[in-house]
């Protein structure tokens, strides 16, 4: 899965952070870094690599797997890697370690991480799951890509990371709207309402990104703004 999103790529997923417009980065190289190993984080963070990964997963033994969390949260709010893209792996969403291990780093170091890689995916239910622990430390990431090995996995993957006909619609009128209520027409307002919603810059950015990622999935305006009346 690749996104803010933001994408990893390598078998499974990577899971970005909120962002209407990120600069591309290049991928050439991308090290696994062990998420357990002090002293090898503490020289990935050398290597001139376009990308790295600190591994929760197959570099990692179940017994070390907690400590390893408190140790890649270290590295990263303490580590510099300006210009390279930083992704923890995870454990895939089967095994009893994989919400504990995503709540943990997000909480820890979320602010100081590009992606979260999920491994072995096998269904779009596993691409959502993380979902649940992010939502519960109030973290507002979204995925927007998946990168798979299968090519029955593709249709799945353009429905999840597509919005929904009825959520295209409303984010177009939302900037319908928007741009109505601010411009002399509409009284240049500083917000907008659109029935009993109101509309801020923030709402206005939201959208965006939901019509945006409409239009590039082909879909088509079902429904029209009209300006409310004088």
């Amino acid at each position: 899965m690749t996104a803010r999103r933001s994408p990893a790529t390598a078998p499974g997923g990577s899971r970005c952070a909120p962002e209407a417009t990120r600069r591309l980065r290049p991928r050439h190289s991308r090290p696994a870094v062990p998420g357990s190993n002090p002293r090898f984080l503490e020289k990935a963070q050398g290597l001139p690599a376009d990308q790295v990964f600190l591994d929760l997963e197959g570099a990692c033994a179940p017994l070390a797997e907690e400590g390893a969390r408190r140790t890649v949260v270290d590295a990263l709010n303490k580590g510099d890697r300006t210009g390279r893209t930083r992704v923890v792996r995870v454990n895939d969403w089967t095994t009893q370690w994989t919400y504990r291990g995503v709540s943990t780093v997000v909480e820890g170091a979320g602010h100081r991480l590009d992606r979260l890689m999920l491994p072995k995916v096998q269904d779009a239910q596993q691409v959502v799951a993380p979902d649940l622990p992010l939502t519960q430390i109030e973290k507002t990431l979204g995925f927007d890509g998946k990168w798979g090995l299968h090519p029955g996995r593709v249709a799945a993957a353009n429905e999840v990371f597509s919005p929904s006909q009825d959520d295209y619609d409303h984010a177009e009128l939302i900037l319908d709207a928007y741009e109505w209520c601010t411009s002399e027409a509409g009284g240049t307002k500083g917000s907008a309402m659109l029935g009993e919603e109101m509309i801020d810059a923030a709402g206005r950015k939201m959208a965006l990104v939901i019509a945006g990622k409409g239009r590039a999935a082909g879909l088509t305006r079902t429904s029209t703004f009209e300006a409310p009346e004088a």
